[in-house]
């Protein structure tokens, strides 16, 4: 298969540097160039034309919008990631409106990143549009105190399971839809189990809870009557409520 080649656009030079480190570890990838400014990087995707671009929107000559739309006119149009200090809800929306595929801001979660290239060169990335507006150690904070405040031990495999279920989600909302064909295989494959195994983990998890008798402290968490004794939720209906949540908090 064809290596995919990769165009960095920031002025920030350690950043660029360490984004290149991080992409350099990933098979099929090829990048193959940086540039500070925005007049420079486009002039260098119009000789290129590279499959992804990587820019920041803070860049001297042309800015990262004004650069959106060029790239867009290009006869092959690469897939644009933005990788932005710029958190206000209005550089978001321009930045997704205007033709980029998913926003990070920074600091970067490098992993994330990571990830996200690895799906576009499989062509497995979704149509929707992804914001990354939220670290995941936020995530991971956030989850671990829903989870143990419903009377999930943190011990059990269902826990992290959970855990990990709901950041997947998060990060590509799709897999909802697919959680047995999809959401289930890639938990087991990252801690080396089964799908079954995954789902009867979690379903315990649950259970546990439901058996410690704290359905108030889960209605609690989402602010509304949910659920009552005898109103357990499936492992599909609790990952997209908690994945629901975590993107509505960290929005």
């Amino acid at each position: 298969m064809a290596k995919k080649t990769i165009l960095i656009i920031d002025k920030d030079a350690q950043y660029t540097k360490d984004i290149t480190k991080c992409l350099s570890t990933l098979e099929n990838l090829n990048i193959v160039g940086v540039a500070e400014r925005g007049d420079i990087g486009l002039e260098a995707a119009k000789k290129l034309f590279p499959d992804i671009v990587i820019l920041g929107l803070l860049l001297d000559n042309i800015d990262g919008l004004s650069l959106i739309v060029q790239l867009k006119k290009l006869s092959i149009v690469p897939t644009i990631i933005v990788c932005s200090s710029l958190t206000n809800e209005t550089f978001i929306k321009q930045a997704i409106a205007l033709g980029a595929t998913c926003y990070f801001t920074k600091p970067i979660n490098f992993e994330e990143l990571q990830q996200r290239i690895v799906n576009i060169v499989a062509g497995e990335h979704p149509q929707e549009y992804v914001v990354k507006r939220f670290t995941s150690k936020e995530i991971e904070e956030k989850l671990s105190n829903i989870f143990m405040t419903a009377g999930i031990p943190v011990h059990v495999k269902g826990f992290r399971f959970l855990k990990e279920a709901v950041k997947q989600s998060v990060e590509q909302p799709s897999m909802i839809n697919n959680i047995t064909k999809i959401l289930y295989p890639a938990i087991a494959k990252k801690y080396e189990s089964t799908p079954s195994k995954v789902e009867r983990a979690i379903r315990h998890a649950i259970g546990v809870a439901w058996s410690k008798g704290k359905i108030e402290n889960i209605n609690k968490i989402f602010g509304v009557q949910l659920y009552g004794r005898e109103d357990k939720p499936t492992n599909g209906e609790l990952i997209a409520l908690v994945a629901d949540k975590i993107m509505i908090d960290c929005s």
